[in-house]
């Protein structure tokens, strides 16, 4: 029994389906909160690379078996990231740490307590009213370092990072934009047209 046209566009479909290529894309940052070029993304186990620019960002084509890419740069910790349904990873690389072998742990252990996080805070408003915007969605690193704005337009964020900080801001159907930080000790204002 010969297959029919029918049932060959079928086949084709689910080849096509099972083969689909979807882009993703991002921002690698350092440590410090700054946008770092020529990272090499990669996604594992595959001869598929593609890198950052100089403003941090990075698109990688995969398709629906990959699972992880995997963020590479020299005197930065390699990062991998599992893929899942979404289509943005940004990512923070944070420096190798070189130690002396005459240090001991006990120097690095001291440090560590004497290095406290950064707090970022402070309110949203409209611009042309000055009333304050709830529900704005504030990051540095999405899914770790976020706030969703109160009633009020308050926000306040914990960082381990150094300024200058970028600080993401996102607003229902406007367009994403980004802040940069310099001073985190002062109380910030977001303005949102």
């Amino acid at each position: 029994m010969k297959p029919n046209i029918f049932t060959l566009l079928i086949l084709l479909l689910v080849i096509n389906t099972n083969a689909q290529v979807r882009t993703i894309t991002g921002v690698v940052n350092s440590d410090e909160g700054l946008p770092l070029e020529g990272v090499t993304v990669k996604v594992k186990g595959t001869n598929n690379v593609s890198g950052t620019q100089a403003d941090g960002v990075y698109y990688i084509k995969v398709g629906q078996r990959d699972s992880v890419i995997v963020f590479i740069m020299n005197e930065y910790k390699p990062v991998e990231v599992a893929l899942n349904s979404a289509d943005q990873y940004d990512v923070r690389l944070l420096r190798n740490s070189f130690r002396d072998p005459q240090t001991t742990g006990t120097q690095d252990a001291e440090q560590a307590e004497t290095e406290a996080p950064v707090i970022i805070e402070g309110r949203v408003l409209f611009q042309q009213t000055h009333e304050p915007v709830s529900q704005v969605y504030l990051y540095i690193i999405e899914g770790e370092e976020e706030f969703l704005t109160d009633p009020s337009g308050y926000f306040k964020i914990k960082t381990w990072q150094k300024p200058p900080i970028r600080l993401h801001v996102k607003y229902k159907e406007n367009p994403k934009f980004h802040l940069t930080i310099a001073d985190p000790l002062q109380k910030q204002t977001v303005w949102i047209r």
